[in-house]
């Protein structure tokens, strides 16, 4: 044999041996990490439901029945509750004659009883060189508030309790999602914090997640990590005191400040994910669906935040109960996935169709005993891989099609012997040998490497 032939047969022996660790480790880890979550975001469920002329409450059951398992809590402002139109600026009958110890008073009105009180509290908390006083003007309250108001209207004021509930009561666990604005200090951090772990913790024994809106400060582009960048080390130290999971967007939602907190915080990280209204323009609910199966299959992601489909792609707004049910469909039924506290959960199976018509029917009576989840550590190790992997789907390969006749959802909530429920991981290694080959054309670059001992749900 020549010398070249040998070399030759020298390398690619060498180069079989070394892949059998990392399939190895690969293998490890999707055994280990079998659990999904599926996220509503609240925007657009409260958007769906006002448009379909439904109750959120009913409208989340049915998401609940569909297969999701989480509702977005995003953090109060200002700015947010005024776009509500929870919150509005009023002229006071009599103004306040002394002067502010800050810039001038602006006065707030609000039709929503106690939420006048609850925003006095954080500001008072959150920016205690302002002045906040309740005014009664005998058929109404006013809150005056000093300071620059158009700065004052960033300034997170931490998580409607009331949301928490709602989202309890329809069997979803909250996803807290604190905002970024421009100088946050390490009590305001701290105390975003706290409130995101209590919010979870009241309404169930899950780990923490927190997905950072990060809806970015004026004059800096990209979206931001709360405390991004002088007081980042606040920012972690905070979730590591407070025991919070970081929900790590590794394939799209780039955070500045993302990859530092995830290395900081591991093995408290699971793999996120969440496509814009952009994004699923190309998409409908089915494609979709089959892209966050590809996603979980081969760049380890563990929770999806839903965007709903609008105006392309979506007949009516109750659409979203389509979809939902056809991404659990995948993740359950062909990925063989489990849902985040919900072990036993079987969707029915999702047959493509333009037939948008809707008769869904559930019990609200949900025994939130079974939902207990608790972390404990796996052993099981993460090691990630940078290597680029095929997500698109054609078009014209989906064929799939609800067929309401036939849905029989398993609604148990009780928790089944010691059943490993895992939402907390990295990247995963190299692909399974069984996976089945996707189509080319990768649609999502490579995550970064990151290497952790996973601790799972239960």
């Amino acid at each position: 044999m020549k010398l070249n032939q040998l070399l030759s047969l020298g390398l690619m022996t060498a180069g079989a041996a070394a892949t059998i660790l990392p399939l190895q480790r690969r293998v490890i880890w999707d055994n280990a990490n079998r659990t999904f979550a599926i996220a509503l975001d609240l925007d657009d469920t409260t958007e769906a439901a006002a448009r379909a002329g439904v109750a959120l409450d009913d409208l989340l059951h049915e998401l609940w029945h569909a297969g999701a398992t989480h509702l977005t809590v995003p953090e109060d402002t200002l700015a947010r509750l005024m776009a509500q139109g929870r919150l509005a600026v009023a002229v006071p009958v009599v103004p306040l004659p002394e002067p502010p110890r800050v810039a001038r008073w602006s006065y707030l009105a609000s039709g929503e009883p106690g939420l006048l009180e609850r925003i006095k509290v954080e500001l008072d908390a959150r920016q205690p060189a302002l002045d906040t006083r309740l005014i009664d003007e005998g058929d109404r309250s006013l809150l005056a508030v000093s300071g620059d108001f158009v700065s004052l209207q960033q300034v997170g004021l931490g998580f409607d309790p009331e949301l928490a509930h709602l989202a309890d009561h329809a069997g979803l666990q909250p996803l807290p999602r604190p905002v970024s604005y421009p100088w946050p200090t390490a009590v305001t951090i701290e105390r975003t914090l706290a409130q995101a772990v209590a919010i979870t913790k009241s309404h169930s024994n899950t780990p923490a997640i927190v997905a950072f809106q990060g809806d970015g400060a004026p004059g800096h582009p990209g979206e931001l990590i709360l405390g991004h960048e002088m007081l980042m080390h606040e920012t972690i130290g905070a979730m590591q005191r407070q025991g919070l999971t970081f929900a790590y967007f590794a394939e799209s939602r780039h955070q500045r400040g993302d990859w530092f907190v995830a290395k900081s915080l591991a093995p408290h990280v699971v793999l996120a994910h969440e496509f814009t209204q952009p994004q699923l323009v190309p998409e409908d609910m089915y494609s979709a669906a089959h892209r966050w199966g590809l996603l979980a299959r081969e760049r380890g992601i563990r929770l999806a935040v839903l965007q709903l489909f609008k105006v392309v792609h979506a007949t009516t707004p109750r659409d979203c109960v389509d979809y939902v049910a056809a991404v659990a469909d995948v993740l359950v039924n062909r990925e063989g996935l489990h849902l985040s506290g919900r072990p036993d959960f079987r969707p029915a199976h999702v047959h493509h169709s333009h037939d948008h018509g809707h008769t869904h029917s559930h019990d609200h009576d949900h025994d939130h005993g079974g939902w207990g989840v608790g972390s404990r550590e796996w052993g099981a190790e993460n090691h990630g891989v940078d290597e680029q992997h095929s997500l698109d789907h054609h078009h014209d390969d989906v064929s799939h099609h609800r067929d309401h006749g036939e849905q029989h959802h398993h609604h148990d909530h009780e928790s089944h012997g010691e059943q490993e429920i895992e939402l907390i991981g990295s990247q995963p290694p190299a692909p399974s040998p069984q996976a089945p080959h996707p189509s080319p054309s990768p649609q999502v670059p490579p995550s970064p490497v990151m290497t952790t001992h996973c601790r799972g749900l239960r």
